[in-house]
Parts: C-alpha cells; sequence; structure tokens
C-alpha cells in the first residue's frame, strides 16, 4: 500500500473584471456605452410602439463584443445587470502588478497594497518611482543602493492595464490571495519553461 499523498489543484480566486462602463453620444445625439477596456459595447433597444416607430422606453440592453466579432449579442433587462456581470464598482477596482516578460504577477485591492506587495517580492527598497502622465499606471524599481540589477514592476489600475500592454484578466503568477507569493499554475508553468 503506497503512503504518497495526491496533491490536489488548489483552486483560483474568480477572475477579476477590469472595467467600468464610459457613457457615449452617437452621431445622431443618442446615449450608449462602452466599456472602458474598448471591449464591450451596450446600446439600448426601444420598445415598439403598436402603429410603427420606436418609443422613448428601453426595453433591453443589448451588449456586443468588439473583440470576438463571432459572438452573439447578449440582451439583459437592465444596465445594472450589464454592470454587475461585466464591470468592477470603480471604487472597488483593482490593482495590478505587472512585468514586461512575465505579464500580471499579482492583483491587490489598493495601489499602496500593490507596492507593499511588489516591494516583498523584490526583497528589496523602493530606489524610485514614476508616474505615466495622465494614467493610473506607475513604473516602480526596487533596488538595493549600490547594487546591480534590480527589479522593475508596473502598478496600475486594472481598468487601465490594457492601455500600457497588459491583460488585468490573465491569470496572475501569484493569485492566492491569502498566499501572496504562493504561485499558481501559470507562475509554475512558465518556470519550467524558463
Amino acid at each position: 500500500m503506497s503512503t504518497e499523498t495526491i496533491e490536489t489543484p488548489r483552486k483560483l480566486p474568480p477572475r477579476i473584471k477590469p472595467r467600468a462602463l464610459k457613457r457615449r453620444k452617437d452621431s445622431l445625439g443618442f446615449t450608449y456605452y462602452r466599456t472602458s477596456d474598448g471591449r464591450y459595447e451596450i446600446t439600448p433597444m426601444y420598445a415598439h410602439r403598436p402603429r410603427g416607430g420606436l418609443t422613448i422606453t428601453i426595453e433591453q440592453w443589448r451588449v456586443e463584443d468588439l473583440k470576438n466579432p463571432k459572438a452573439e449579442n447578449r440582451f439583459y433587462g437592465d444596465l445594472d445587470t450589464v454592470r454587475h456581470l461585466l464591470c468592477t464598482r470603480t471604487r472597488e477596482m483593482p490593482w495590478v502588478v505587472g512585468d514586461m516578460d512575465q505579464g500580471i504577477l499579482h492583483v491587490a485591492a489598493s495601489r499602496k497594497a500593490a507596492r507593499d506587495w511588489a516591494e516583498d517580492f523584490a526583497c528589496a527598497p523602493l530606489a524610485s518611482r514614476s508616474h505615466f502622465e495622465g494614467s493610473t499606471c506607475w513604473d516602480y524599481r526596487f533596488n538595493h543602493p549600490g547594487e546591480d540589477g534590480g527589479t522593475d514592476v508596473y502598478i496600475m489600475r486594472a481598468d487601465h492595464a490594457h492601455l500600457h500592454g497588459f491583460d488585468a484578466e490573465q491569470e496572475p503568477f501569484y493569485p492566492y490571495p491569502d498566499d501572496p507569493h504562493e504561485e499558481g499554475p501559470r507562475g509554475r508553468a512558465w518556470n519550467e519553461e524558463n
């Protein structure tokens, strides 16, 4: 009889929804919405009048996936349902730590929490920080004084990650909130390949 224990894979936390709804106007002045990452367009579908034409009453909202034109449009009865399914409330928008080679490393509740995680990850103090003007992205460098090398990461709000070449929905290298330095499946696979 074998005494080996079989390790069951740890469940990943749910993926974040790094987007907010942005109100827009079309060429005729009608309101529609687009998600902040540019992926979804949400347009109102107006009720029909019995004798033809449309009323001003919104019957439902059509959600079109702009990055996947073959996907069927989805329809929802109210905008709150669309927000709940696709978006994160702005006050609860997570922050991500990104690396140019490895992609998303970690997701945190605030910029400070993301910076603290990055400092622990780098095992070095903050050496420099710069801000990308007009966005919520910072370039952080962690390094001990007088030493070569160091760790460079980008820390940004999740809904702006796509503006800097990151996919905030990507599985983080370190995905677990209860053990923030434990590698997840993507991190382990990347380290095995490299």
